[in-house]
């Protein structure tokens, strides 16, 4: 969590839905410490990039979002 808000500052500068970019970032982790870095620091050079990464790039990121946190384990 310390990491994420991390991010605060590049998320208010953004303009984007915070739920949108922190998802983003966790959903590029895929649960692993290291691959959290690598989402922070691909989200730190260019936070689009990191939308366009983890498929939250275009409007239909809410429901892009809902079917990631809805669908199950194994592939998320």
């Amino acid at each position: 969590m310390r990491k994420l808000h991390g991010l605060d500052q590049l998320v208010t500068g953004s303009r984007q839905a915070p739920e949108r970019m922190f998802a983003a970032v966790v959903r590029l982790a895929q649960g692993r410490l290291d691959k959290l870095d690598d989402a922070m620091r691909l989200a730190n050079e260019d936070w689009r990039d990191l939308l366009v990464a983890a498929g939250f790039a275009n409007g239909d990121w809410p429901a892009r979002l809902t079917a990631w946190l809805d669908a199950p384990p194994q592939d998320r």
